[in-house]
């Protein structure tokens, strides 16, 4: 079974992807970490960042290990590296053009195969997993986001609020305008105040989060205590909405 958590930059994905997947002792993917990887590959390997030919040769070329949440291209340890500033900066080289994110979807695809997991991300929904049995749109204000990447950069180098802010806007005005990679925002109910899950007929959870959010849905069709398995998860999936219905949750 494969559940899908897309939305914008800094929403959370990765970390309620990650403790989603705990929960129900599935396999994590985070995509955004693969193409972090693939973008400090790229300036290492001093590649000129416009040319997407030979960003996506090198994408095929490399060795990339995502394990119990360390990195590693070719055998080095990125897991730091690849969450640098300069890394930030950079990722668009990597995550617009078309046939290195083609590159990437196959690799993530491979990644998955016939197995439980979790994954995250812009395109996840939509363009990777598409048949998927469990997608969520997460989301959060531009404020939040930005506020929230700015607390995950270490202290001495934080740049501005307000840099992040702008930083984030124009990445979000890129994923908007990027072809071949929607965002599965587009077959969601939205919710915009609040903590929500579709199904719950537009109450908000007053910004209770994500466990909160499934315990009140699970409530509502009769479940209790937490998730337990696939099991659990599809008679959520299939309780809480039309067949084919993406859930969406927000801030």
């Amino acid at each position: 079974m494969i559940v899908t958590i897309d939305g914008p930059a800094g929403a959370g994905k990765s970390t309620v992807a990650r403790l989603l997947a705990e929960r129900l002792q599935f396999n994590f993917l985070d995509t955004g970490a693969m193409y972090r990887a693939v973008t400090w590959a790229a300036l290492e390997g001093g590649l000129d960042l416009t040319d997407g030919e030979r960003l996506s040769e090198m994408a095929t070329r490399i060795e990339l290990r995502i394990d119990a949440g360390r990195v590693s291209v070719d055998g080095v340890d990125v897991s730091e590296a690849i969450r640098t500033p300069e890394i930030t900066s950079k990722i668009k080289f990597i995550a617009d053009p078309p046939a290195v994110r083609s590159v990437l979807v196959d690799l993530q695809r491979r990644f998955v195969g016939d197995r439980n997991f979790v994954t995250e991300g812009r395109d996840q929904g939509t363009v990777a997993f598409p048949h998927a049995e469990c997608k969520v749109f997460l989301t959060a204000t531009s404020e939040t986001r930005a506020r929230r990447r700015w607390n995950q950069l270490p202290a001495e180098n934080r740049p501005q609020l307000s840099a992040i802010l702008q930083q984030q806007e124009e990445r979000d005005q890129r994923d908007r305008e990027r072809s071949g990679a929607s965002c599965c925002r587009r077959r969601c109910t939205t919710i915009p105040n609040g903590w929500s899950f579709s199904g719950t007929g537009g109450r908000s959870t007053g910004g209770m989060g994500w466990g909160k959010a499934v315990g009140l849905e699970r409530s509502r069709i009769g479940l209790g205590g937490p998730i337990r398995g696939t099991g659990e998860l599809r008679k959520l999936q299939k309780a809480s909405s039309s067949p084919g219905r993406t859930k969406a949750i927000g801030t």
